[in-house]
């Protein structure tokens, strides 16, 4: 899996390098338990230089790495990053503790992440910790 998450982030760099918008697919299914399986997976886009992760599955403590590993590689770059959230199924605090760390990672260099279109329940989430009054969420 180490070999697959290279391969992931030397993408996103190329794909940020490149700069035309085209989709750079970042998934990595995780094995939960036994025969439970579930997938999460991150893919980026670049629109006009603007970059966009879509997050889709469940963000919980058994995933949270694999976006922890993608948010590490885009984010400290002082621009605006957007998290599309409406693929979204789950999110536990080890998925909210990672959208918070890279937050103050990029505010620190002078930029900022946009959560968009959470769906009903992760936004209810976000809204009883309080994190729709530290993102901008839309």
């Amino acid at each position: 899996m180490a070999q697959c998450e290279h391969h992931v982030r030397q993408a996103i760099r190329c794909e940020l390098a490149a700069g035309v918008g085209r989709h750079v697919p970042v998934a990595v299914p995780v094995v939960m338990s036994g025969e439970d399986y579930a997938s999460f997976r991150v893919d980026g886009f670049d629109r006009q230089g603007q970059l966009e992760l879509r997050l889709v599955g469940e963000l919980d403590i058994g995933t949270a790495d694999r976006l922890r590993s993608a948010l590490a590689e885009v984010t400290g770059r002082g621009s605006t990053i957007v998290l599309d959230l409406s693929g979204l199924d789950f999110i536990d605090s080890s998925g909210l503790h990672e959208l918070v760390v890279a937050l103050k990672r990029e505010r620190a260099a002078g930029g900022d992440i946009v959560l968009r279109e959470p769906s009903p329940q992760t936004r209810r989430v976000l809204e009883i910790v309080g994190l729709t009054q530290l993102f901008v969420v839309t």
